[in-house]
């Protein structure tokens, strides 16, 4: 399996589309309903917002960062 790049991760990221099926590994459903009070918020930050960071984690695994869309004071982590 191939290790994705940032530049890789990124494109893939950025031609996503809501139309599109996302395959959500059991490590982000996971990370996602513990870190968000709303499991399905996620897809308006997604698609919605703008992406302020990404970080790349280990194989294959990514840190999108983005400014909460409720709390000012707080960033919106989703994990991929």
């Amino acid at each position: 399996m191939k290790d994705y790049s940032l530049r890789n991760a990124l494109n893939i990221f950025c031609n996503v589309n809501q139309s599109a099926i996302i395959n959500l590994k059991f490590h982000f459903q996971k990370n996602n309903n513990w870190r968000h009070d709303n499991p399905n918020s996620w897809i308006d930050v997604f698609f919605g917002h703008k992406l302020l960071g990404i970080m790349k984690q280990e194989y294959n695994k990514f840190k999108l960062c983005y400014k909460h869309p409720s709390k000012s004071q707080k960033d919106y982590i989703l994990l991929f």
